[in-house]
């Protein structure tokens, strides 16, 4: 069997000896990069004080502007909350708002994973 130069997605992890990127892996590297960095499971700033989901802090701020709020996922306790006015939580530039009934009590846990 002849040795692959492709990856388990189709594009290479690594250029072999000798070979450059493709015109095609050079683009899809460029695209990726131009998009943005991405942040996993940073804990957003801001003191879990509520009680009942109802009550206490709803207002937490994050380190970086999210390029977008199609890539962003904000975990409370390990579930994944839901964007939205009508949802868990709101976000504008580096605040996020939890709205009423998803504010976070004292012990829970907040991760956030996103695209600066």
């Amino acid at each position: 069997m002849a040795e692959s130069a492709t990856g388990i997605r189709g594009i290479r992890t690594l250029p072999q000896d000798g070979n450059e990127l493709t015109g095609a892996e050079t683009t899809w590297v460029a695209t990726e990069a131009a998009l943005g960095t991405w942040i996993s499971n940073e804990t957003p700033g801001g003191a879990t004080t509520g009680t009942d989901g109802t009550d206490g802090n709803a207002t937490f701020t994050l380190a970086f502007a999210p390029t977008s709020t199609a890539v962003i996922w904000l975990y409370k306790n390990g579930t994944l909350l839901n964007y939205g006015a009508g949802n868990d939580y709101t976000i504008s530039t580096l605040t996020i708002t939890f709205n009423s009934g998803a504010i976070p009590i004292a012990s829970d846990v907040l991760l956030c994973t996103y695209r600066k």
